[in-house]
């Protein structure tokens, strides 16, 4: 479709022949091609943009959406998960100054400022991690349920929903009885649950995991 685009804000209010219409500012993008902003659905970068805010290889690509948080989310963490991070922050310069999601999402608003929009599931794995570790064994009812607590929290600050990436450690450790309690919680909130392999990623409503 070849028209013209007008823009009040960050809306579109106008296509068609706009030739005659006022404006403050005019774009020629003549022979180019104007698209939405793209969400990036398996971003990865939730540390990356507290390393570089401008997130340049993101917006050359028309990236304006990053979705993260794919079986391990940068949060919640404990001392332990903290030290294990510390050599990387280090060589970057970054200071972990939150531990929960809700945390890092105030870092963002306040402090890191990246030039993209930043969402975030709460991982399974990484909520695994944080209570039990890397264990291959069953969650005890005690620890299932501070995992629980976990992802209500985590919905509670702002998360999509949970996610899990069964391939890796400590996420293929998990049960699929557990996985469906720490999901029941996540559709409590509204959330989906999100699963990803190497290959792609599957997204189940809310109403699945009831």
């Amino acid at each position: 479709m070849k028209a013209d685009v007008g823009i009040v804000g960050d809306r579109i209010r106008a296509l068609g022949d706009l030739s005659k219409a006022t404006a403050t500012t005019r774009i020629d993008a003549a022979g180019l091609v104007v698209a939405p902003g793209f969400i990036d659905m398996l971003g990865q970068s939730e540390f990356n943009v507290l390393v570089d805010g401008r997130v340049a290889s993101k917006l050359l690509q028309g990236v304006t959406t990053e979705v993260t948080g794919e079986g391990s989310a940068i949060a919640p963490l404990n001392d332990r998960m903290l030290k294990e991070a510390e050599p990387s922050a280090r060589h970057f310069g970054v200071t972990y100054d939150f531990r929960t999601l809700g945390g890092y999402f105030d870092r963002i608003d306040q402090r890191s400022r990246p030039a993209l929009n930043v969402a975030s599931f709460v991982g399974a794995g990484g909520v695994r991690n944080y209570v039990i570790g890397k264990d291959d064994r069953p969650a005890t009812p005690a620890e299932l349920e501070h995992m629980k607590r976990a992802v209500a929290q985590a919905m509670e600050e702002g998360a999509l929903g949970l996610s899990t990436s069964l391939q890796y450690v400590p996420d293929r450790f998990a049960s699929t009885d557990e996985i469906v309690e720490l999901a029941k919680v996540a559709a409590s909130y509204g959330g989906v649950y999100l699963t990803i392999n190497a290959r792609r990623a599957t997204a189940f409503p809310s109403r699945s995991t009831r």
